[in-house]
């Protein structure tokens, strides 16, 4: 097998005379600190155990000894800097020479590109793996295999899921996201032996789409008409919201059309250069995947607002109007809560099903405090978010039944327990306090007579055990999305003829480490 290639690599051209010299070890193996070679300071006591002590070699007039560690060499640093401030400058291009010297590449190296052959030059693939291992590799290594690269990818993914299921063994209660069809959903279960007792909740990212998966699979059905199945969550498009506003949706689509044209320039090199000068970032682009990213990019802009009128004018693209960028200062208002409520609830760590509740409550106040607002081109779309808010989430934000479980996640949670209720609805205090009963009973927790709610160290076993079975449910499918990220990366131009098995391997091995 022959290729017809052309490669470069980058050497060290090392100038003997200039390289200083690698420090030495002392008596106990440790390597001694660019300050403490004899150049600022130098060793006239050791310890065995590092302790030293050194003479300062700067001070002239008088013998100075100061006292530290080989590991801890502050002292000596603060005594240059008070004492002798001038020579700051030098030690620390000392140092970066020190350290260069320790890895063997000193700090005045110089580079430059050193071809291996001609680029119309003909080699065997042989003599190429020998040209590349001669400038890097060490002479005792080898180009790895195909075959061994898939055998490693095999036995490390067979190690992970050998993990995961052992930990999976010990879990009583456990919550699972999925983005996928129903036999798929079963298998999965299946093979890592999870039971139905042990899944409390399965959390997806459109119910509509896994009505008959549950249907199907699950032990309780909870019947819902066919118009409830096909809820989504969106709810803040413009022409859908507010359509008898012809106006506001010319004064959208006019705003909008202009802060796209504006962000693909920033996708372009020339173009993103010149945004550079004038923003010294860059832009935040929406990403369609992520609801609020439009808000974040919208935001930018609208924070950006005075320097708006040279961007457009050194791009080429039409200047935004006044009414245009009070639209926008508006709409980011308008929506900034629920932005925020996004990100709260799809956090990656420390994010609870208990904190759902409190979320859409402040949300929903949030909304209302704004209606105090003066808006101008807005307020129609205010109006018709705060009716999709309301309808979207009537069962929560009116406690029924059905939402039993958001209520014990959240007044079993330490931080919120009962704060959260609104003033109109804290006659529910009652009632609250019969689900944690009637929960507690159905998990086997029951209290003998005459014992205490708390522990010797002041906890609350039987709240702890409602708080796990409760909050083990996350409040969005937001885990399942971060697993497509990673499919992203992996699923790259170059990796285009991976096989289905091998590529899942990949994304679960990079989910995981």
């Amino acid at each position: 097998m022959t290729e017809r290639a052309e490669m470069s690599v980058y050497l060290a051209e090392e100038d003997d005379d200039d390289s200083p010299e690698i420090p030495s070890t002392n008596s106990t193996g440790r390597v001694r600190s660019a300050i403490l070679d004899g150049k600022y300071f130098e060793i006239v006591k050791q310890t065995e155990l590092g302790q030293v002590q050194a003479e300062c070699k700067l001070c002239t007039k008088k013998k100075n000894i100061i006292s530290g560690s080989l590991s801890a060499t502050t002292n000596f640093k603060v005594r240059l800097k008070r004492m002798h401030p001038e020579a700051l400058q030098d030690y620390e291009q000392h140092k970066k020479d020190v350290i260069g010297a320790k890895k063997g590449k000193p700090a005045n190296t110089k580079y430059k590109q050193t071809k291996l052959f001609s680029g119309s030059s003909v080699v065997q693939q042989r003599r190429l793996d020998e040209l590349i291992i001669s400038y890097g590799l060490s002479p005792h290594s080898s180009v790895m295999s195909r075959r061994t690269l898939c055998r490693r990818i095999d036995c490390e993914f067979d190690s992970k899921i050998s993990s995961v299921k052992d930990l999976l063994k010990t879990t009583k209660h456990l919550c699972t996201t999925a983005d996928i069809w129903s036999t798929m959903l079963n298998e999965i279960h299946s093979e890592f032996g999870l039971s139905h007792e042990c899944i409390v909740a399965t959390v997806t990212d459109n119910r509509s789409n896994f009505v008959k998966a549950f249907k199907e699979f699950s032990i309780t059905i909870e019947e819902q008409d066919e118009e409830d199945g096909n809820e989504d969550l969106s709810f803040v498009h413009i022409d859908s919201l507010v359509p008898e506003y012809p106006s506001l949706s010319r004064l959208n689509n006019a705003t909008m059309g202009k802060c796209s044209a504006l962000w693909n320039a920033s996708g372009r090199p020339k173009s993103a250069e010149k945004l550079s000068e004038v923003l010294n970032c860059r832009l935040i682009t929406p990403c369609p995947t992520r609801w609020n990213s439009l808000y974040d990019s919208l935001n930018q802009l609208n924070s950006q607002r005075g320097k708006l009128g040279d961007i457009m004018l050194k791009l080429n693209l039409p200047s935004f109007r006044d009414a245009e960028l009070d639209y926008l200062e508006e709409y980011t208002k308008i929506l900034k809560p629920i932005a925020v409520a996004i990100d709260r609830l799809q956090g990656q760590s420390s994010c609870y099903y208990a904190e759902l509740l409190p979320t859409l409550f402040a949300v929903e106040s949030k909304l209302e405090a704004l209606r105090s607002s003066n808006f101008r081109y807005c307020s129609h779309l205010l109006q018709a978010i705060m009716d999709g808010f309301r309808s979207r989430f009537s069962s929560f934000l009116q406690l029924k039944p059905e939402v039993n479980e958001a209520i014990l996640a959240s007044v079993t949670h330490p931080y919120f327990k009962m704060r959260w209720l609104p003033q109109q609805l804290s006659g529910g205090k009652k009632r609250v306090h019969e689900l944690m009963i009637q929960s507690a009973a159905d998990l086997g927790l029951v209290m003998e007579s005459g014992s205490s709610s708390t522990t010797a160290d002041g906890e609350y076993p039987f709240i702890r055990q409602l708080f796990v079975r409760f909050n083990t449910i996350i409040p969005s499918s937001a885990p399942v999305e971060r697993l497509f990220s990673f499919a992203g990366l992996i699923n790259r131009p170059h990796r285009r003829r991976l096989k289905p098995n091998l590529f899942e391997k990949l994304v679960v091995l990079k989910g995981i480490e």
